[in-house]
């Protein structure tokens, strides 16, 4: 490796190390190392075209989608060619040079064109720095009204919110925000500031950011109660599944000596995927997720849609989420109203043994209906009559 960079510091006078290079196989072999590293599905690669086939392979490979980007051998390739092709989902331009399979050679101007085509700010850049700007606005107009209870003062260079609700919300404003009227803030502890500061993203739609500040402002113009703390209620109720919930093991021992010592054999799980007839591709969310196991299984029978858990227990939301799956510390009557908690956004909504902690159940369903995208797969009842145990005698 030390022979190779002496070599390109003399022959090209490039800063470059022994820890620059990799020893591999072969260029392809590079190609998906690199590819398993800078992409995701939902992601876009650009590639030239005409291309080897293996090349588009290793982006797909990923999940990513492979966008082609035609080559004129004649005449190169120029900025324009890159712009057109680059989006708010490009993570990376795979080059070949030489090009496979029409031999032509990249040119210092070509490789500086394609720089300045995602380096500057393209159509794409100049849109999305616009929107952001415009939603900067917005918060900043929603909550001038407000100055009293919130204080926000914009950032120069951000797509995030430091609001500081003083005492508007108690000791807790990300938490009254997220509990009380479905908007989810991270709280200032999270970042090390007093628990009366929260932070508000809108890196998202007009839409969604509107009706986000529209909850929040009716929040702020309602009367704010200063009555002593509960120890009764929906707030003492909720802080006990809390705190029932804040080590799961308790949970898994009850859920082992079911599965070790039932009367009859019973898996609940996969009589739920069973009934359901869970198609492979849905995205479906499933309400109080426990120790994910239920996602997990799914995902490790090759389920490819959108696998998302909510649970008010933050050792539940640890346990479940993995690269492939989004769990979040959330409530089931009280969905955040952020992506992906739209309307219509699941295919599927699973509750499995845990409505009977929710203080309002038919109010839990309506949110569980709101983001349904289409009823859920079903079959009739059965009318056959479930097997009974043979009589013992003794």
């Amino acid at each position: 490796m030390a022979v190779l960079a002496d070599h390109y510091r003399t022959r090209y006078r490039a800063d470059v190390t022994h820890t620059c290079f990799w020893l591999l196989a072969g260029t392809l072999h590079g190609a998906y190392l690199i590819f398993s590293e800078l992409l995701q599905p939902g992601g876009e690669a650009l590639f030239l075209a005409l291309s080897y086939r293996f090349f588009p392979e290793a982006i797909t490979h990923t999940g990513a989608t492979a966008v082609p980007v035609p080559i004129d051998p004649d005449r190169g390739v120029n900025r324009e060619d890159f712009e057109q092709h680059i989006t708010a989902r490009t993570r990376a331009i795979h080059l070949c040079n030489p090009h496979n399979p029409t031999g032509h050679t990249l040119s210092h101007r070509e490789l500086a064109a394609i720089a300045d085509a995602y380096a500057t700010d393209s159509p794409w850049l100049t849109h999305t720095l616009h929107q952001l700007r415009r939603n900067r606005d917005l918060v900043e107009q929603a909550l001038r009204p407000h100055q009293g209870q919130v204080s926000y003062q914009p950032g120069p260079a951000t797509y995030l919110a430091w609001l500081d609700f003083h005492d508007t919300f108690g000791s807790q404003p990300a938490h009254q925000a997220l509990a009380q009227h479905g908007v989810l803030l991270e709280s200032g502890p999270e970042f090390g500031a007093p628990p009366r500061y929260a932070r508000l993203s809108f890196a998202t739609t007009p839409d969604l950011l509107n009706a986000a500040l529209d909850r929040i402002t009716t929040a702020l113009a309602a009367p704010q109660k200063r009555e002593p703390a509960l120890t009764t209620g929906p707030t003492a109720h909720q802080d006990a599944v809390t705190a029932e919930y804040a080590d799961l093991n308790p949970l898994q021992v009850r859920i082992t000596t079911h599965r070790l010592y039932s009367e009859h054999p019973d898996t609940p799980d996969a009589a739920v995927r069973e009934r359901l007839e869970v198609p492979s591709d849905a995205d479906l969310l499933d309400i109080g997720c426990g120790t994910g196991q239920f996602l997990r299984d799914l995902d490790h029978d090759g389920h490819t849609g959108q696998l998302t858990g909510i649970n008010t227990s933050a050792e539940a939301v640890r346990q479940t989420t993995t690269s492939r799956i989004t769990a979040l510390n959330a409530s089931a009557d009280n969905l955040p109203f952020i992506h992906p908690f739209i309307h219509g956004a699941f295919d599927i909504v699973t509750a499995r043994h845990m409505l009977y902690h929710v203080l309002d159940p038919l109010h839990a369903l309506r949110e569980a209906a709101r983001v349904l995208r289409r009823a859920a797969p079903s079959r009739p009842p059965s009318t056959t009559p479930a097997p009974r145990p043979a009589p013992t005698t003794s």
